[in-house]
């Protein structure tokens, strides 16, 4: 993946704003491509795909990047997955639908022990990791 580029003072705002929407858009249909593939994921999986959130331009910090966020209530956390702008040039939704699953599929079995621990998300509210 690419590296991440500062926002500088020469970066027109509306500029900014327009790019933002479109990526944020991308990550929308990605999000959805990635719900409608996960079916044979792990309940956690689905229901972390299903309440993410998603922004065209990253909050709090200064870069040209997308988030996509899941929250994870039993574990008090918020999982985050940043993508450069440079990424949407030339990607499809599809292709960032796996980029996202895959990334959630790695960070969720990191983090099984922890899950375990905390009792399974089977059914249970669990988003936005």
């Amino acid at each position: 993946m690419s590296s991440f580029r500062k926002i500088t003072s020469r970066d027109k705002p509306e500029t900014l704003a327009k790019v933002a929407a479109a990526h944020e858009e991308h990550l929308r249909l990605a999000l959805a491509i990635a719900i409608n593939r996960a079916k044979r994921s792990s309940p956690l999986v689905r229901d972390l795909l299903s309440k993410a959130t998603v922004e065209g331009l990253a909050s709090r910090i200064n870069v040209k990047a997308s988030a996509v966020s899941f929250r994870v209530p039993h574990l008090e956390q918020t999982w985050h997955q940043f993508i450069p702008w440079q990424y949407f040039e030339g990607s499809k939704p599809a292709e960032t639908a796996i980029l996202v699953a895959s990334g959630l599929r790695d960070s969720v079995g990191r983090n099984e022990a922890k899950i375990a621990t905390h009792g399974s998300a089977g059914g249970e509210n669990v988003a936005d990791a």
